[in-house]
């Protein structure tokens, strides 16, 4: 737990003039709120928990119900698992795959519609072949600008299974 003094200088950098309760001090690159106590930077929304709720179960992540990385409002957090974060996050569509559409498998673009693929038909065709023949993924993977995992992906048919 923390101390009265903490707890007051947790609470004058916390704007409660809206619904969500903006933090205000400083953040880390990723838009959470961070807090020094005894030398140590802890994310501002977990403080939050702990001075209302008590300790964080072992284990668990504090989640916003809002969405908003900076909201240290208590009544917009609850305790979850690393599996709940990552299913809020791809229903609000602010997870990188589902970013990228990867869930959605009717919207995904697969291959040259890809606008990122480094690959195209031809080089897929080549690189199977080139494998059959011996080639390394990993010389493979030099050769086509793209790590070896994708050419082993590629050579196994887990990606580009469009192109026979």
């Amino acid at each position: 737990m923390f101390n009265k003094e903490t707890m007051r200088r947790f609470w004058t950098k916390v704007d409660s003039r809206g619904d969500c309760w903006l933090w205000t001090g400083g953040q880390r690159g990723n838009g959470y709120g961070c807090f020094k106590v005894n030398g140590k930077v802890l994310s501002a929304h977990r403080v939050s928990w702990v001075i209302k709720h008590g300790e964080i179960p072992t284990g668990k992540l504090i989640l916003h119900k809002c969405n908003n990385r900076s909201c240290v409002n208590p009544k917009h957090l609850y305790v979850g698992t690393h599996k709940d974060n990552v299913a809020d996050a791809i229903r609000a569509g602010t997870h990188y795959f589902a970013k990228k559409s990867y869930f959605n498998t009717n919207s995904a673009r697969k291959g040259t519609e890809n606008g990122s693929s480094k690959l195209d038909n031809i080089k897929v065709r080549d690189i199977r072949m080139l494998r059959k023949e011996g080639m390394g993924c990993r010389e493979l993977g030099r050769l086509y600008s793209v790590d070896h995992s994708i050419i082993s992906e590629v050579v196994n048919h887990k990606i580009w299974k469009h192109v026979t």
